[in-house]
C-alpha cells in the first residue's frame, strides 16, 4: 500500500468566505452537478473534433485518380441486396435462402401491421398468408435449384382486411428482436432491455412484451458479444489488461470447485486511479451496498462509493458475487481493505444487511459503522406510529448530544418497547450527534449507493465481461470529466460549491 503524499496544511482561520450574490446562491443545500459546474469553470462537455485534438491543419485532400472510376461488380450476378427494415415482397424478388425470406416476410407483416400464418412450409417452399378472416392475401416462394437461390412465385397483393394497428403481435418474436437488436447495440452498447424496448416499438410501431425483448437481447448479445459463458472466462483477461496497463489495481476473481468442474463465484476491481483519489482527495467515508443484476447471471453487483469535496460521488471499487452471505460480503471488503489499507477515522455506511454488518465489524472493526437513517425509518414506522415519533428525524439530524437524548427520551416515555427495538435492531449509528467529527460527513442517509443504483441501470444485464468493462469505461469519463474540472479550479482556497453553500448557511445565521 501507498502512503499518501504530504499535503498542504490549511490555515482554517485565516480563510475568508466571499459573499456571492443572491442569484449565485441558489435553494438552500443547492449543489452544482457536473454540466453546472463545466459552466461556471468555462468548459464544454462537447468533444472536440480530431483535427482540434491533435491541433493539426491537413488541408484540403487531393485525389489525383478520382477519374478512373472502379467498381467490385462480377457479370452476371444478379442483386440480391434489399432494405432489411422494408423488403421487397414483389413477385420475382430474390433472396439469399429461405431463412432470409422467412425473415423478410415477418419483417414485411409486422411493418404493415397484420398477422402472418404460414404452412407448406419446407426447405424449399415456404408460404404465408394473413390470418385475418376473408382476407386472400399470401405469398408463396421457392428455391430455384438451378439459381442456387430463393424466388417470390406469388403474391395475391394487399390485403382487404383493418389494421390491427398498435395491437400486441406475435410476429415481433425474440429472433426477431434478436435480428433488429444488433444495430441499436452498435451504437450503444450499454443499452438496457427497457430502452431497446422503446426504441424498437417507436421505429416499428408495434407492441413488443417485455419477455421477448428480454429473450431477444440474450441472442443479440450473444452474436454482438459472445457467450455467456464465454464473457466469464474473458474476465481473466479483463485482469490481465488491468494489471498490466493499471498497475498498482487490485482484480481479484474468486472461482468454486464442484463435482462438475470449476465455475465462477466472485469478482472484485479497484483501479489504482479511484484508490488514490479516495486517499488523497476524499473524506474517509464510504457507503457500501449491493444491486440485483438483471441478465442470465442473477448475481449481486456490489460497491463503495465516495464522497468528493463537491458531493459528487466518487466510485472507488465493484465486486460481483452470487448472493448477499457473510462469506460474500467478508470476502469483499477484505479486498477493499488490500485496496485502501485502514484509513483512520473511516465511516462506513450501509443498509445494515446482516451480511454487510458482520463484514464491516470482522474486516473494519474499528470504522465508525453507520445506518441508512432511511431503511431504520422503514421499519421503525411499522411497528410505531403517532406524532411523538416524528421525533425521530430531529433525533438523528440534530448535532447536539444533549437535545438529541431529550427527544429519545420523549419517544421512550410512549412507548417503553422503542428504545429495546432501536437496541436490538438497529444499533449502529444513525444520529449525527454521536458522528465522529474527523470524518468531516454528516449523511445519515445512504443515498450515494442509489445514486450509483442509478448510474450503473443500463449496465445490469450485459454479459458479466462487458459489464465489468462498461464500468471501467463509466469511470474513466468521469475521472476525466473532474480532470478537467479541477485543472480549471487550480488557486481556489474551496470549492464553489462548498463557498456557495457556506453563503446559504451564514444568510440563514439572520434568523438567530
Amino acid at each position: 500500500m501507498d502512503h499518501i503524499d504530504e499535503i498542504d496544511i490549511i490555515d482554517w482561520d485565516s480563510i475568508e468566505i466571499t459573499p456571492l450574490e443572491e442569484s449565485q446562491i441558489g435553494a438552500p443545500e443547492s449543489l452544482m452537478d457536473e454540466e453546472t459546474m463545466f459552466a461556471f469553470v468555462g468548459l464544454t462537455l462537447e468533444k472536440p473534433s480530431d483535427a482540434a485534438v491533435d491541433g493539426m491543419n491537413y488541408g484540403p485532400i487531393v485525389d489525383e485518380v478520382m477519374d478512373i472510376p472502379v467498381d467490385d461488380r462480377i457479370p452476371n450476378e444478379e442483386n440480391v441486396f434489399y432494405d432489411m427494415d422494408d423488403p421487397p415482397m414483389d413477385v420475382g424478388t430474390i433472396y439469399t435462402n429461405m431463412n432470409d425470406f422467412r425473415k423478410a416476410v415477418k419483417q414485411h407483416a409486422i411493418k404493415t401491421k397484420f398477422e402472418l400464418g404460414t404452412e407448406k412450409s419446407n426447405p424449399n417452399l415456404s408460404r404465408g398468408f394473413c390470418k385475418a378472416e376473408s382476407c386472400p392475401w399470401s405469398i408463396v416462394a421457392r428455391w430455384m435449384k438451378n439459381e442456387k437461390h430463393v424466388k417470390i412465385c406469388l403474391n395475391k397483393g394487399d390485403h382487404f382486411c383493418s389494421s390491427t394497428g398498435r395491437v400486441r403481435t406475435k410476429m415481433a418474436s425474440y429472433h426477431w428482436v434478436g435480428e433488429k437488436a444488433i444495430p441499436f447495440l452498435k451504437k450503444d452498447p450499454n443499452m438496457g432491455a427497457i430502452k431497446l424496448q422503446n426504441e424498437l416499438q417507436e421505429k416499428y410501431v408495434t407492441t413488443i412484451h417485455y419477455s421477448t425483448i428480454y429473450a431477444g437481447m440474450q441472442i443479440a448479445s450473444e452474436k454482438f458479444y459472445g457467450t455467456w459463458e464465454d464473457s466469464f472466462g474473458n474476465l481473466f483477461n479483463f485482469k490481465a489488461m488491468v494489471e498490466l496497463k493499471i498497475p498498482g489495481s487490485v482484480v481479484e476473481i474468486g472461482l468454486k470447485e464442484t463435482e462438475d468442474g470449476v465455475y465462477f463465484q466472485r469478482f472484485f476491481c479497484c483501479f489504482k486511479p479511484s484508490i488514490n483519489g479516495f486517499l488523497n482527495g476524499c473524506r474517509p467515508y464510504l457507503s457500501v451496498d449491493a444491486t440485483a443484476l438483471n441478465g442470465r447471471w442473477n448475481g449481486q453487483l456490489a460497491s463503495a462509493t465516495a464522497l468528493d469535496g463537491n458531493n459528487w460521488i466518487f466510485p472507488l471499487a465493484f465486486g460481483l458475487f452470487e448472493s448477499e452471505t457473510n462469506e460474500e460480503w467478508i470476502w469483499f471488503m477484505e479486498q477493499l481493505k488490500r485496496a485502501i489499507g485502514s484509513p483512520p477515522h473511516l465511516a462506513i455506511c450501509s443498509d445494515a444487511c446482516k451480511g454487510l454488518e458482520n463484514a464491516l465489524k470482522a474486516v473494519f472493526p474499528l470504522a465508525e459503522n453507520r445506518e441508512c437513517f432511511i431503511h431504520l425509518m422503514k421499519n421503525f414506522s411499522k411497528r410505531f406510529q403517532g406524532p411523538i415519533f416524528g421525533n425521530m428525524y430531529p433525533a438523528a439530524r440534530t448535532f447536539c448530544p444533549i437535545y438529541h437524548e431529550k427527544l429519545m427520551h420523549k419517544m421512550y416515555e410512549a412507548n417503553d418497547r422503542v428504545q429495546p427495538f432501536l437496541e436490538t435492531y438497529h444499533s449502529l449509528l444513525w444520529m449525527r450527534s454521536k458522528f465522529f467529527e474527523d470524518i468531516k460527513c454528516d449523511y445519515i442517509t445512504n443515498n450515494i449507493a442509489e445514486v450509483w443504483n442509478n448510474w450503473v441501470k443500463d449496465l445490469k444485464d450485459l454479459p458479466i465481461a462487458e459489464l465489468v468493462d462498461s464500468l471501467r469505461s463509466k469511470f474513466i469519463e468521469l475521472y476525466a470529466r473532474r480532470r478537467d474540472i479541477g485543472e480549471r479550479l487550480e488557486g481556489h482556497t474551496m470549492l464553489p460549491n462548498v463557498v456557495r453553500h457556506l453563503n446559504v448557511l451564514s444568510r440563514q445565521l439572520g434568523n438567530l
